[in-house]
């Protein structure tokens, strides 16, 4: 008899795995070198004029707008690099945990099924051989 894998635990370990996984690509991808104003960019000789693009050593400062619109202050090329790769850090480490614990537990998972504690059958341990019954 084909034994059947518990597909809800499997897929939610899965999509754990991939979520970690996509942290751990915006990780990587804000560790690329660049540093990336979130608003408006005032580069070094430009006469206070505002750009918009990555932020290059020296720049004046970078006008950080928040998500809801509101004005978020101003940054330097260091303080910005700093915050970056502070977040580049958290997505980084919540994406190997992630990862780690989505492989752990869909492997896990698969294991027990595969042992027949889904499937309606009781763990190895508790089944009777044919021959006592």
């Amino acid at each position: 008899m084909r034994r059947r894998l518990a597909p809800l635990p499997l897929s939610l370990f899965l999509l754990m795995l991939l979520i970690g996984a996509a942290f751990a690509a915006v990780g990587v991808q804000e560790r690329s070198g660049e540093v990336n104003c979130p608003g408006e960019n005032v580069p070094r000789g430009s006469g206070g004029e505002e750009v918009p693009g990555p932020m290059h050593p020296g720049d004046v400062s970078c006008g950080v707008i928040r998500a809801d619109g509101s004005d978020g202050g101003n940054r330097t090329y260091e303080q910005q690099k700093a915050v970056q790769w502070r977040a580049a850090d958290w997505h980084l480490g919540t994406g190997a945990l992630l990862v780690v614990a989505g492989g752990a537990g869909f492997w896990r998972t698969g294991r027990t099924a595969r042992r027949g504690r889904w499937a309606g059958g009781a763990p190895r341990s508790a089944r009777v051989p044919a021959g006592d019954r």
